[in-house]
C-alpha cells in the first residue's frame, strides 16, 4: 500500500505547498519522507514531475527526505535518481543517518542538501 499512499502524500504536499506559496507570496518548503519502496520504481522522478505539473508547484517547494535504507538497494540507481531530483530543483535530505550501517565517508557519493543525524549515532 506504500506506493499509492506515498504518491497521495506527495501530491497532497505539493498542493499544500502551492496554496502556502499563493497565500504567503513566498516559498515555504515542505518535507516529505519517501520510503525505499517508493524510490525503487523507475518512474519515481516522473511521478514527482507529474505532481509539479498538475499543481503548478515550483520545484524548490518540496524537500524529499530519504533514509539510509533507501540507498541500500542499488547505489548507482539511487545516485541517478537523486541527481535527477536535484536537476529539477528539489531539495534532498538524508534523514536519520546513523541508524544503519553507513559511514560518513559514504556520504560524499550522494547529491544531498541536508543531513539529519540520528541521536544514537551521535551518542
Amino acid at each position: 500500500m506504500i506506493l499509492p499512499i506515498g504518491g497521495g502524500v506527495l501530491q497532497a504536499a505539493a498542493i499544500q505547498a502551492a496554496k502556502l506559496h499563493q497565500s504567503l507570496r513566498r516559498i515555504v518548503p515542505i518535507g516529505v519522507n519517501v520510503s525505499a519502496k517508493q524510490f525503487q520504481p523507475v518512474d519515481f522522478v516522473y511521478i514527482i514531475d507529474e505532481d509539479h505539473a498538475i499543481d503548478g508547484v515550483s520545484p524548490e517547494i518540496l524537500e524529499i527526505k530519504c533514509t539510509e535504507g533507501t540507498f541500500n538497494e542499488d547505489l548507482g540507481l539511487t545516485i541517478e535518481i537523486l541527481t535527477d531530483l536535484k536537476m529539477r530543483g528539489l531539495e534532498v535530505a538524508f534523514d536519520d543517518f546513523g541508524t544503519g550501517y553507513s559511514s560518513l565517508g559514504y556520504l560524499n557519493k550522494f547529491p544531498i542538501d541536508r543531513l539529519k543525524i540520528d541521536r544514537s549515532f551521535v551518542a
